[in-house]
């Protein structure tokens, strides 16, 4: 019965319509497939011209060891930082750039009787690490590292587009320690929602 039923329907329409007909059809969902394609093509992710020229400059290693006494367990394993490229961001005065590190073990300010074990091993869990590069005038680079130790966990604070030396979030409360990228202390800031309540230094000799 169906069959019948589209034999007299394509008797009753003239070939010329027909065959338009399915070419239009075809052309649609060609069109469809097409568009398809390229909804789901991922997105190229560009990085900016800074940042590859601050990354030039670096070079390619990305994995270091740190050597410095204090930093060194006492199960002997040993520390390493990373550095993440694909984490980074540059600002407005188009030559510092802010970039993502990661250690794998990385001690953390506490005083001394006040935290338990537990509690320390949670504030480890909290603090990130970031490599500031500032072009100087004759192409060099100065750098130095980065250290934030919040308190308390706060959603995306690790995101270095909400926390970084040029901006803090008024949701960020606890220490940022600067140290050079030997490792070496320079100066720390205690931060009360985003803002700087105290600036400490090195101990000269």
């Amino acid at each position: 019965m169906k069959s019948n039923t589209f034999f007299f329907k394509y008797n009753a329409l003239d070939k010329s319509k027909f065959w338009n007909l399915l070419l239009l059809s075809g052309t649609l969902i060609f069109n469809s497939c097409v568009s398809y394609e390229e909804s789901i093509r991922p997105a190229v992710i560009e990085i900016p011209l800074v940042v590859q020229e601050a990354k030039a400059w670096f070079g390619e290693q990305e994995e270091f060891a740190v050597k410095n006494d204090y930093m060194q367990p006492s199960n002997g394993k040993s520390i390493s930082k990373t550095i993440h490229w694909d984490q980074a961001i540059s600002y407005n005065d188009g030559k510092t750039v802010e970039v993502a590190v990661e250690y794998n073990l990385h001690w953390v300010p506490v005083v001394r009787g006040e935290q338990s074990a537990e509690e320390v091993r949670k504030k480890q869990k909290l603090s990130f690490f970031r490599l500031i590069l500032s072009k100087n005038l004759d192409g060099d680079y100065s750098t130095y590292l980065l250290k934030y130790f919040p308190e308390q966990e706060v959603e995306n604070q690790k995101n270095v587009e909400v926390n970084n030396y040029h901006t803090l979030s008024n949701k960020f409360t606890g220490d940022i320690w600067q140290y050079s990228w030997e490792e070496e202390f320079q100066k720390g800031w205690k931060i009360k929602e985003g803002k700087i309540v105290k600036t400490f230094y090195a101990k000269k000799d």
